[in-house]
């Protein structure tokens, strides 16, 4: 997950490490929240918030509890 206004953590740096994994065969998934920053719980747009906490409870639901991805 990545907020492209992040200054912290330029989005290319997210492109490499997405791509490094791809290619050392492991699941992977690149989200892109614009207009949101290096902190994406103090984004100022709340359904940036409750996407990026779905999508770690969607993370921890399939790889600890066996859960199928929606």
């Amino acid at each position: 997950m990545h907020g492209e206004n992040d200054y912290r953590t330029p989005f290319s740096q997210t492109e490499e490490m997405y791509t490094a994994l791809k290619r050392y065969g492991k699941t992977t998934r690149l989200i892109r929240y614009p207009e949101s920053n290096h902190s994406l719980l103090k984004s100022g747009n709340p359904s940036v918030r409750i996407d990026s906490f779905e999508q770690v409870n969607a993370w921890f639901g399939h790889y600890l509890h066996g859960q199928k991805p929606s």
